[in-house]
């Protein structure tokens, strides 16, 4: 009898030995899993704050932009605007057109904008999908301006365009009064029908310092800025309304905010 008791007793302990076993290697797998666990979830929450972090810093660099961003109107301009103002805008009440009908809008101020090109692109809002229309930059001469370029353009596709004088046309001259005109073609007929939008221009000299210095600017929207901040409207809008991030599409629309153009402000705004 004690033998068979001794019997159980003895197969009795090598079971919860084995159990115990058991219990030790399911512990340290759990253990080894949570650790793992622990160390994926460490690493994402590293990998998320510095994505977080990055994302914050370019954020800040784009806020920072657009609140440095300022159109600053050219003396010239400012001293001379009440006798050589001209609308950017389209207009037309004649021929039973309404008055209150969008039309092209040059994206331009309200007075002569600069350009250091001589050979700039300009930015043109065409509200209406589909039109056609003559662009031409003219000279302005003592009785007569002197035609420059002309161009016919067939919009299909409402929104900004940008338009550039070919490079084998003549050239601005620096200091020289020259007007853009856009005349949409209502009556092929009847040209005294046409709708037009102009605006002066001029283009002027920066400073070898201040060329030098945009010149060696990388990002487009910090050439954008300085150019601005220097007054020179063509090529600003021609850097902004080029680049399709949406840095510069706020850039876009706070300079155009500026200077009154809020019907293409918002198309500027839109993805």
């Amino acid at each position: 009898m004690k033998t068979s008791n001794l019997f159980w007793i003895t197969i009795a302990s090598i079971c919860l030995s084995g159990f115990a076993l058991e219990a030790r290697a399911a512990a340290k797998n759990t253990t080894t899993y949570d650790k793992a666990e622990i160390d994926v979830a460490r690493v994402a929450a590293k990998n998320t704050t510095t994505y977080d972090k990055a994302e914050t810093k370019q954020i800040a660099r784009r806020r920072r932009r657009i609140r440095r961003i300022s159109y600053r109107i050219p003396a010239l301009a400012r001293a001379n605007n009440r006798s050589r103002i001209i609308t950017a805008r389209g207009s037309a009440t004649r021929n039973g057109l309404n008055s209150n009908e969008n039309f092209q809008t040059i994206v331009a101020p309200n007075h002569v904008a600069n350009t250091i090109s001589s050979h700039p692109t300009f930015a043109v809002y065409f509200p209406e999908a589909k039109g056609n229309y003559v662009v031409a930059l003219e000279e302005k001469g003592r009785k007569f301006n002197k035609i420059v370029w002309r161009q016919n353009l067939n919009v299909d596709k409402a929104g900004i365009k940008t338009i550039a004088l070919p490079a084998n046309e003549a050239g601005l001259q620096t200091g020289i009064d020259y007007r853009l005109s856009v005349q949409r073609v209502v009556n092929p007929n009847d040209r005294s029908q046409d709708i037009v939008a102009q605006v002066w221009m001029q283009k002027v000299e920066l400073s070898p310092e201040i060329r030098r210095k945009i010149d060696n600017m990388k990002d487009p929207n910090e050439r954008a800025i300085e150019l601005a901040n220097q007054g020179v409207w063509f090529d600003t809008i021609a850097l902004l309304v080029n680049q399709n991030d949406r840095a510069s599409r706020e850039l876009l629309a706070n300079l155009l905010e500026q200077v009154g153009l809020q019907e293409v402000e918002k198309v500027a705004t839109v993805s």
